[in-house]
């Protein structure tokens, strides 16, 4: 093999590798947080409620809802879908320093 073929081989299986680790990374990589700033109500339940189907998937026992402060309107909505969810959970406002009203931290009970 030349020097050339080679490398050409070395390469293939390094792109190989890394397409293969890309997608399977995109495909269970999840944060622990949604954030919502900026989407209209009907838009942020929508992403919500694909959040949260993947966080029970992924197994997660609690997560973060980032929805910010502006006039409290994604607040409202968010906590109102949360209530009306068939799960056991408990929400909150996060903590000052992680960012209060701004952010609902949601906990599923067992």
């Amino acid at each position: 093999m030349t020097r050339k073929g080679k490398l050409t081989g070395i390469l293939e299986h390094h792109h190989t590798k890394l397409s293969t680790s890309l997608i399977t990374k995109s495909k269970t990589d999840i944060t622990p947080s949604i954030n919502l700033i900026g989407k209209t109500k009907e838009e942020a339940i929508k992403e919500l409620e694909k959040y949260i189907d993947k966080v029970i998937l992924e197994g997660y026992t609690t997560f973060k809802i980032i929805h910010g402060y502006g006039t409290g309107v994604l607040r409202n909505v968010v906590r109102e879908y949360l209530d009306k969810l068939p799960f056991k959970l408990k929400y909150e406002d996060a903590p000052y320093h992680e960012g209060g009203l701004g952010v609902t931290i949601v906990r599923f009970e067992e």
